[in-house]
């Protein structure tokens, strides 16, 4: 009978040191998506500074 509060099996294979892993198209999304977030919320932040730096 097997125990009833087994550790949850993981689906993904583990990460081996010094073993290469392959990038799927979600995991470009995200990383992608990220980097134009970041992109567009400093161009905004530079954008504010020298509309404030006019000013006065």
């Amino acid at each position: 009978m097997p125990p009833t509060c087994s550790p949850p099996r993981s689906t993904s294979p583990r990460r081996q040191p010094g073993v290469e892993h392959a990038h799927g198209w979600g995991e470009w999304t995200v990383w992608g998506a990220s980097g134009v977030l970041l992109l567009a919320g400093a161009g905004l932040v530079a954008v504010r500074r020298r509309k404030m730096n006019r000013k006065h």
